[in-house]
């Protein structure tokens, strides 16, 4: 699992490692494994950049993993210069699934973001058409195309789940239901905007299971 100690990596880490299965959390050096200290024992922490291809090759060879789950990525939606790090995480996930085919991995679960569709006023169905925004959705978006293609060629099982809004457990208290929940708790005002949004929430147990479910599927 890279992003093995992320909001959704964790929860997704602590849900195979219940069923038995050997796991390796793939997380970077400065990485705070708080959300994964109750497991930490019970799984291996693989300390590796996905920006270095000559570890992640080596983490990925000792591993020999017969499933992939790609949660790693560096970069964020909008403008400015932290944008820019949606190109290198958009290279390092393609050189990643080249050390996988390497490695003889038959199968492959990397997720997406529901900032890849066009915008539309109505829910999205899976089969919407795509139509990213900014340079975020844009990576992602291609991604996509490219893994599956190289996926394709060297006969690995790929799905490609993607996320919409998240909460839960283990959550930033940055993002918006955690820091509305911690506003509320202290008496403090809670800035939003106007409220003419409509976003559907799913939490992140969830959210792991329905990834879980597709990758043994």
């Amino acid at each position: 699992i890279t992003g093995g100690a992320g909001f959704v990596g964790s929860q997704l880490a602590r849900r195979a490692v219940a069923e038995g299965h050997d796991v390796t959390a793939m997380v970077r050096a400065d990485t705070d494994r708080w959300r994964l200290r109750d497991i930490e024992g019970r799984l291996t922490v693989a300390v590796c950049d996905l920006h270095d291809r000559e570890a992640v090759e080596r983490v990925i060879g000792t591993s020999r993993p017969e499933l992939c789950v790609h949660l790693a990525w560096r970069g964020s939606p909008g403008d400015g210069g932290p944008a820019a790090d949606n190109v290198s995480s958009l290279m390092a996930s393609l050189e990643l699934v080249r050390a996988l085919a390497t490695a003889g991995c038959p199968r492959f679960v990397a997720t997406g973001t529901c900032f890849e569709y066009a915008a539309a006023q109505r829910p999205h169905v899976e089969d919407d058409p795509v139509g990213p925004r900014d340079l975020y959705a844009m990576c992602k978006s291609a991604c996509f195309t490219i893994a599956s293609e190289l996926c394709r060629i060297e006969g690995i099982r790929m799905a490609w789940p993607r996320i919409f809004y998240t909460y839960g457990p283990y959550e930033s208290p940055s993002r918006l239901v955690s820091s509305v929940i911690v506003a509320l708790l202290e008496g403090r005002p809670i800035a939003t905007t106007r409220g003419e949004q409509s976003r559907d929430y799913l939490h992140v147990e969830d959210v792991a299971g329905a990834i879980w479910a597709i990758a043994r599927s």
